[in-house]
């Protein structure tokens, strides 16, 4: 594992093992985890995509985060679409951006106690708004 330029947006999994976080190498974030009792550091993307904000699931089996992962982002041209919601499946490894309903600049998620809903902060009104 790379040694890190800096770390954003630490966030404790809800079993207290773990810690995911946004990485930064090179001008590129992704997300990690460090396992606490092994001192383990490992990635859980590694792209070019923003990867920003991760917030755990109260199952600790999902971890919500930002991105501008979209069929509008072109790295080639520099174009990059705006940040959005999207999943990381732990068992899977998979990533689901959430359609973007509305818009707009979609930023710090934070899970509902239960797990089934996410707020969030959104400019889809033109001004940042708390979004459910």
């Amino acid at each position: 594992m790379p040694e890190l330029n800096g770390v954003q947006n630490p966030t404790w999994s809800p079993d207290g093992r773990r810690i995911a976080f946004t990485g930064l190498l090179g001008g590129i974030s992704d997300l990690y985890v460090w396992e606490l009792a092994t001192g383990e550091m490992r990635a859980l993307t590694m792209d070019k995509y923003a990867r920003l904000h991760p917030a755990w699931s109260p199952d600790g089996r999902t971890l919500a985060f930002v991105t501008d992962e979209s069929p509008e982002t072109d790295f080639d041209l520099l174009v990059f679409d705006e940040l959005r919601l999207a999943l990381y499946d732990f068992e899977t490894g998979a990533i689901q951006v959430l359609p973007d309903e509305g818009g707009g600049t979609s930023i710090n998620p934070v899970w509902s106690p239960e797990g089934d809903v996410l707020a969030f902060l959104s400019t889809r009104t033109g001004i940042f708004n708390l979004f459910l």
